[in-house]
């Protein structure tokens, strides 16, 4: 399946995808950075300048589309070897190192190992995508995780992808927006 940045600085750059991994369509992942942008109280939009967290992150389409569209940071984890190789690869190709940091690590492991101070994150990043595999139940942990370890404040806001026919309820947030698109539902959650 092919895999394009959608806007921005890179737009139509293609990205190297995982075999095992389950892309987000581009029209799903479109219309929810739209949904994002809406968001925005300044004319430079809504991304620029921000620091972003993308688990769970597969090929990184989330995170490489917010740096094309001017965010400043970007903080990739997966625990799969093949999807951090090609995250990599991405970043390479698209000569993005600087404003990149892979991680290969279980969610939960990342939570409890990388403190957000230890890379000058002191007050939360600004945007965190959480597509874990569908079916998993495993968003309101790792939420946990990421709010323990300081990634999360009380501006982050959370992306969370689901099945629409499974979605997991999460416990200390309140959801500041959901769209649905075919057996897809993205949410937005605040603290």
């Amino acid at each position: 399946m092919s895999v394009r940045i959608i806007a921005g600085k890179y737009k139509g750059f293609s990205l190297a995808v995982p075999p095992a991994a389950r892309p987000t369509l581009s029209r799903y992942r479109q219309s929810l950075f739209d949904l994002l942008e809406a968001m925005a109280n300044t004319p430079a939009g809504f991304f620029e300048g921000k620091i972003i967290l993308d688990c769970f992150a597969g090929s990184g389409a989330f995170g490489l589309e917010t740096l094309s569209r001017g965010a400043s940071h970007a903080y990739f984890v997966d625990s799969a070897k093949e999807s951090v190789s090609r995250i990599h690869s991405n970043v390479k190709k698209m000569k993005i190192e600087n404003s990149s940091t892979i991680f290969c690590a279980e969610i939960n492991y990342f939570g409890k190992q990388y403190r957000s101070e230890k890379y000058n994150v002191h007050s939360g990043v600004d945007l965190v995508f959480l597509d874990p595999p569908y079916g998993k139940a495993i968003i309101s942990q790792a939420l946990k995780y990421l709010l323990n370890s300081g990634w999360i404040s009380l501006n982050t806001i959370i992306v969370t992808e689901e099945d629409a026919g499974k979605t997991e309820s999460v416990d200390g947030y309140f959801e500041i927006a959901s769209r649905t698109y075919g057996n897809t539902i993205f949410r937005l959650w605040r603290r």
